[in-house]
């Protein structure tokens, strides 16, 4: 409860962008607009949390880039670019294919299985 009170004054520099908030997770979702670079939008995050006593967890913080842009903005340091991200426990991609979510509950079942099958003999 003291997370959500403490991420509630948390917002985004940009009318465009989007900040998904669920427990303890903070998904910024950020337009290609030009009126803001990145690492200001990304530095505003980073103050906020600092202002409020909390680590941003650089190990788990990834960056998604739209394979359709001709210019990208200058990558953000520190933060691993990656081609999909897990959001509430989906795997989107950056083209917006879902083979890669299905591969992973396909997995996931596939596991399960073999443990009951153990569990069984």
């Amino acid at each position: 409860m003291l997370y959500v009170v403490m991420e509630s004054d948390l917002h985004t520099l940009s009318l465009m962008n989007i900040l998904v908030k669920y427990a303890d997770d903070t998904n910024p979702l950020v337009t290609a607009d030009r009126d803001l670079d990145l690492t200001r939008k990304f530095n505003h995050i980073i103050y906020s949390a600092a202002e409020n006593k909390m680590v941003i967890n650089l190990h788990k913080t990834k960056e998604t880039r739209n394979p359709k842009l001709f210019v990208y903005p200058d990558p953000l340091d520190h933060v691993h670019q990656v081609s999909c991200a897990k959001l509430l426990g989906v795997t989107f991609k950056d083209n917006f294919q879902f083979d890669a979510h299905i591969n992973n509950i396909l997995k996931l079942c596939s596991q399960r299985l073999y443990l009951l099958k153990l569990l069984r003999d």
